[in-house]
């Protein structure tokens, strides 16, 4: 038994229309075939790199970014641990430190006077407290009347020259400390305000 009868018959279908191409025409197809798959796989790739491009500048955008904050975090942090130790040192080895100075201080203003307008007598005012280190200036000033004498209305630091009837000058190196205490409050107090603002 066939199982002809199963299958499709084609051979009552018609021959269509031939195309024929010529040996050129052929070649300019698949090189027209070639050139649009080139440039489909073209695009392709450009589009992938692009999208590749723009997924690592987010990502380092998003490292730049944490590396800032992080930074900052840093920052703030070493700065709130600065600050009690940088007030501590203004408040308790500045003020030693200047009781140390006031002897060269003054020596070196006595100097300049003495530049300017010669040898004259020469009185300097002081606190009870600063007058042993300006006792070892007189001691070591030749041939120029020093005297020193006990004024109570100075502090500690503070030092009034008076030389001759020409000039007169004054140290005070307790107002440089205070100085220096207001300039370090008043940038602890900029960082502070900055923190709360980033934060």
């Amino acid at each position: 038994m066939s199982i002809s009868h199963l299958l499709e018959e084609f051979s009552d279908i018609a021959p269509r229309d031939v195309i024929e191409l010529s040996e050129l025409r052929l070649e300019e197809e698949r090189l027209e075939a070639f050139e649009k798959g080139y440039q489909a796989g073209w695009d392709d790739s450009a589009t992938a790199g692009h999208s590749e491009t723009d997924e690592a500048t987010r990502r380092i955008s998003q490292t730049l970014q944490h590396l800032s904050f992080t930074y900052h975090e840093a920052y703030a942090g070493a700065l709130n641990a600065l600050g009690p130790v940088v007030r501590q040192l203004v408040d308790t080895v500045l003020p030693q430190i200047a009781r140390g100075m006031i002897g060269p201080q003054v020596t070196q203003l006595l100097q300049d006077m003495v530049a300017q307008h010669g040898r004259q007598p020469v009185t300097l005012s002081c606190s009870t407290e600063d007058v042993d280190a300006l006792q070892q200036i007189s001691a070591g000033a030749d041939a120029m009347p020093l005297n020193i004498t006990v004024d109570q209305t100075l502090v500690a630091g503070q030092v009034r020259l008076r030389f001759g009837t020409v000039a007169e000058s004054e140290l005070d190196l307790g107002a440089v400390i205070a100085g220096v205490s207001g300039a370090l409050d008043a940038f602890f107090e900029t960082h502070d305000n900055d923190n709360k603002e980033i934060a």
